[in-house]
């Protein structure tokens, strides 16, 4: 964490898709003794590893949704996955009761790559409710009009490279989005589409992408020794990615 879709992805959160991925305690019942949502047969072991594409697991889940409804449970090496392919149903869960679905589980990639201090993983407790106090102060309603100009300029922007050049709409996005981003969260102006420093971010959010994938993170979290296992291809593999990502990151953070 780079396909073409998946900067925007991971910017906006994705963007025009209603996919979303809530990850739950590996368990056979929930709490209230309730089963699990509809969803395919796992195969002993590895679960539902090999059911999902992993290049495109959202086209997997596309597919799923006209079978199994918008809540889909997965299996993956003993970790339970529910699959949201729902807006309406993301909103109601992870928003209108998020004191109860809030939490993340912690993923072993994540301390990995260095990452572990990301907003998006961190369980639910004081750190968390402390960065929400800072994205809610800063884009709230109010705040979000001290904005207003690096939005005109950039909707402007990208309106205009899209008349000039309709065929690098990809392109354009990515770095609408990335502007935007840049300029509230940095006061930093992007000047050209290859600006340093977004390309920069761009490499790290695709190494992230690759290394930080659902798959990987069951995979460890199930056999936690392959983590310390630097002569597995897996692991070797792994490093060649994680360290890029930690001097990406470093360079993003400077």
């Amino acid at each position: 964490m780079l396909m073409d879709t998946s900067w925007v992805t991971a910017s906006a959160f994705g963007g025009a898709t209603t996919l979303f991925l809530a990850f739950l305690v590996a368990r056979r019942r929930s709490q209230a003794g309730l089963p699990y949502p509809p969803g395919p047969k796992p195969l002993p072991v590895i679960g539902n590893a090999l059911h999902i594409s992993i290049t495109e697991p959202w086209l997997t889940y596309t597919a799923w949704k006209k079978i199994y409804g918008n809540l889909i449970r997965v299996r993956l090496i003993g970790m339970e996955f529910i699959i949201i392919n729902s807006e309406k149903t993301a909103r109601a869960l992870l928003d209108q009761r998020s004191t109860i679905y809030s939490s993340r589980p912690v993923v072993p990639t994540s301390k990995f790559y260095g990452v572990e201090w990301n907003t998006v993983m961190l369980p639910y407790g004081p750190e968390l409710r402390f960065h929400r106090k800072l994205f809610h102060h800063a884009l709230r309603a109010d705040s979000s009009l001290r904005q207003r100009e690096i939005y005109l300029h950039r909707s402007r922007t990208l309106l205009l490279n899209l008349l000039n050049d309709p065929e690098g709409f990809v392109a354009h996005i990515k770095g609408f989005i990335a502007a935007i981003v840049m300029g509230i969260t940095y006061g930093y102006e992007v000047q050209t589409e290859n600006d340093p420093y977004v390309s920069t971010v761009a490499e790290l959010v695709g190494i992230l992408e690759k290394g930080m994938s659902s798959e990987r993170a069951a995979i460890l979290s199930a056999f936690p020794f392959r983590k310390l296992t630097a002569i597995s291809s897996d692991v070797a593999k792994f490093r060649s990615h994680a360290n890029p990502c930690m001097v990406s990151r470093c360079e993003v953070q400077a």
